[in-house]
Protein backbone atom coordinates (compact mmCIF):
# COMPACT_ATOMS: atom_id res chain seq x y z
CA UNK A 1 0.00 0.00 0.00
CA UNK A 2 3.08 2.40 0.82
CA UNK A 3 4.94 1.78 -2.32
CA UNK A 4 1.19 2.22 -4.53
CA UNK A 5 0.97 5.92 -2.79
CA UNK A 6 4.26 6.62 -3.44
CA UNK A 7 3.95 8.19 -7.22
CA UNK A 8 0.97 9.96 -5.80
CA UNK A 9 3.44 11.69 -3.05
CA UNK A 10 5.97 12.82 -5.10
CA UNK A 11 3.15 13.80 -8.02
CA UNK A 12 1.64 15.99 -4.96
CA UNK A 13 5.36 17.36 -4.03
CA UNK A 14 6.67 18.30 -7.25
CA UNK A 15 8.72 15.91 -7.69
CA UNK A 16 7.31 13.22 -10.57
CA UNK A 17 7.34 15.77 -12.93
CA UNK A 18 9.58 19.17 -14.53
CA UNK A 19 12.39 18.35 -12.81
CA UNK A 20 15.55 17.19 -14.61
CA UNK A 21 15.58 13.85 -13.25
CA UNK A 22 12.65 13.41 -14.87
CA UNK A 23 13.25 11.80 -17.95
CA UNK A 24 11.56 13.88 -21.05
CA UNK A 25 9.65 11.74 -24.15
CA UNK A 26 11.80 11.35 -26.47
CA UNK A 27 10.27 12.35 -29.49
CA UNK A 28 10.77 11.61 -33.84
CA UNK A 29 11.04 13.93 -35.86
CA UNK A 30 9.52 13.89 -39.82
CA UNK A 31 12.99 14.01 -41.21
CA UNK A 32 14.24 11.40 -39.03
CA UNK A 33 11.06 9.22 -39.90
CA UNK A 34 11.17 9.62 -43.43
CA UNK A 35 15.03 8.98 -43.56
CA UNK A 36 14.39 6.06 -41.95
CA UNK A 37 11.25 5.00 -43.68
CA UNK A 38 13.49 5.66 -46.99
CA UNK A 39 16.47 3.28 -45.92
CA UNK A 40 14.11 0.60 -44.88
CA UNK A 41 12.29 0.62 -48.16
CA UNK A 42 15.68 0.26 -49.96
CA UNK A 43 15.97 -3.13 -47.83
CA UNK A 44 12.32 -4.05 -47.64
CA UNK A 45 10.66 -3.80 -50.81
CA UNK A 46 6.71 -2.95 -50.70
CA UNK A 47 5.98 -3.99 -53.99
CA UNK A 48 7.62 -7.87 -54.15
CA UNK A 49 6.94 -8.58 -50.80
CA UNK A 50 5.08 -12.23 -50.87
CA UNK A 51 2.89 -11.16 -47.46
CA UNK A 52 2.37 -8.26 -45.97
CA UNK A 53 3.64 -10.84 -42.53
CA UNK A 54 7.05 -10.92 -44.09
CA UNK A 55 7.20 -7.46 -45.01
CA UNK A 56 6.76 -6.65 -41.80
CA UNK A 57 8.93 -8.76 -40.40
CA UNK A 58 11.66 -7.32 -42.52
CA UNK A 59 11.22 -3.77 -41.73
CA UNK A 60 11.19 -4.89 -37.40
CA UNK A 61 14.94 -6.77 -38.65
CA UNK A 62 15.59 -3.91 -40.35
CA UNK A 63 15.28 -1.03 -37.83
CA UNK A 64 16.23 -3.15 -34.96
CA UNK A 65 19.66 -2.50 -35.39
CA UNK A 66 19.71 0.90 -35.08
CA UNK A 67 17.27 0.68 -31.82
CA UNK A 68 20.18 -1.29 -30.33
CA UNK A 69 22.92 0.81 -32.06
CA UNK A 70 20.99 4.09 -30.24
CA UNK A 71 20.89 5.56 -33.38
CA UNK A 72 16.89 5.45 -33.92
CA UNK A 73 14.66 5.94 -30.99
CA UNK A 74 12.18 3.66 -29.85
CA UNK A 75 9.59 6.25 -30.97
CA UNK A 76 10.80 6.64 -34.47
CA UNK A 77 11.00 2.56 -34.93
CA UNK A 78 7.05 2.64 -33.29
CA UNK A 79 6.30 5.24 -35.84
CA UNK A 80 7.93 3.31 -38.66
CA UNK A 81 6.07 0.15 -37.56
CA UNK A 82 2.52 2.16 -37.55
CA UNK A 83 3.02 3.30 -40.76
CA UNK A 84 4.12 -0.50 -41.98
CA UNK A 85 1.49 -2.20 -39.97
CA UNK A 86 -1.22 0.40 -42.02
CA UNK A 87 0.19 -0.15 -45.31
CA UNK A 88 -0.89 -2.71 -48.09
CA UNK A 89 2.69 -4.09 -48.93
CA UNK A 90 2.27 -7.88 -49.02
CA UNK A 91 -1.24 -7.71 -50.34
CA UNK A 92 -3.35 -6.59 -53.19
CA UNK A 93 -5.44 -4.32 -51.01
CA UNK A 94 -5.74 -0.43 -50.98
CA UNK A 95 -5.45 2.75 -49.12
CA UNK A 96 -8.87 4.14 -48.50
CA UNK A 97 -9.36 7.73 -47.14
CA UNK A 98 -12.83 8.31 -46.10
CA UNK A 99 -13.76 11.81 -45.22
CA UNK A 100 -17.02 11.98 -42.91
CA UNK A 101 -20.08 15.30 -43.02
CA UNK A 102 -17.71 17.29 -40.26
CA UNK A 103 -14.90 16.72 -42.66
CA UNK A 104 -12.37 14.72 -40.41
CA UNK A 105 -10.46 12.18 -42.66
CA UNK A 106 -8.96 8.39 -41.65
CA UNK A 107 -7.60 5.81 -43.47
CA UNK A 108 -7.81 1.98 -43.33
CA UNK A 109 -6.75 -0.36 -45.64
CA UNK A 110 -9.82 -2.47 -48.01
CA UNK A 111 -9.69 -5.22 -50.26
CA UNK A 112 -10.17 -3.60 -52.95
CA UNK A 113 -10.95 -0.13 -54.31
CA UNK A 114 -15.06 -1.18 -54.26
CA UNK A 115 -14.86 -1.29 -50.39
CA UNK A 116 -13.99 2.11 -50.30
CA UNK A 117 -16.72 3.49 -49.85
CA UNK A 118 -18.02 6.96 -47.97
CA UNK A 119 -19.09 7.31 -44.64
CA UNK A 120 -22.47 8.72 -43.85
CA UNK A 121 -22.78 12.05 -45.37
CA UNK A 122 -19.25 12.32 -46.51
CA UNK A 123 -17.00 11.17 -49.46
CA UNK A 124 -13.75 8.49 -49.75
CA UNK A 125 -10.95 8.13 -52.35
CA UNK A 126 -8.70 5.42 -52.89
CA UNK A 127 -4.99 6.41 -52.48
CA UNK A 128 -2.53 6.65 -54.95
CA UNK A 129 -0.03 5.57 -51.58
CA UNK A 130 0.98 2.06 -49.99
CA UNK A 131 0.86 3.51 -46.84
CA UNK A 132 -2.02 4.97 -44.77
CA UNK A 133 0.68 7.33 -43.66
CA UNK A 134 1.36 8.83 -46.90
CA UNK A 135 -2.13 8.40 -48.37
CA UNK A 136 -4.41 11.30 -47.00
CA UNK A 137 -4.71 14.63 -46.02
CA UNK A 138 -6.77 16.58 -44.37
CA UNK A 139 -9.96 16.45 -46.44
CA UNK A 140 -9.06 13.25 -48.71
CA UNK A 141 -6.15 11.21 -51.26
CA UNK A 142 -3.10 13.09 -51.31
CA UNK A 143 -1.46 13.11 -54.87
Amino acid sequence: MRLALLPVFLGSVGLAAGHAWAASPPTCDSTTLERTRASVADTCNCATATSHKDYVKCVRDAIKGSVKAKTLTKDCARAVHVCVAKSTCGTSDVTCCETSAKGTTRCSIKKDSTACKPRHGGSACVGTHTSCCDACGTSGCLP
